[in-house]
């Protein structure tokens, strides 16, 4: 009874960790999409910023700002 009691909960735990992982892989995905989405704004609205910053330091920028 014991061990299957421990299976059923390791089961449990399981599914609730690999459905955690799909949440914070799909989280991920959106701050990346995100940060590319205000990468491409600064490029249109600030040409200016361009000048100064590359990519990488402009998305280093926005990671900072928006404490990702």
């Amino acid at each position: 009874h014991k061990a299957i009691r421990r299976q059923r909960q390791m089961c449990i735990r399981d599914s609730v960790e690999t459905q955690d992982g799909s949440v914070y892989e799909l989280a991920d995905e959106y701050k990346n999409h995100y940060v590319q989405d205000l990468v491409k704004l600064v490029k249109e609205k600030r040409p200016e910023v361009m000048e100064r910053y590359t990519d990488k330091e402009l998305i280093e920028i926005i990671q900072k700002t928006l404490a990702i």
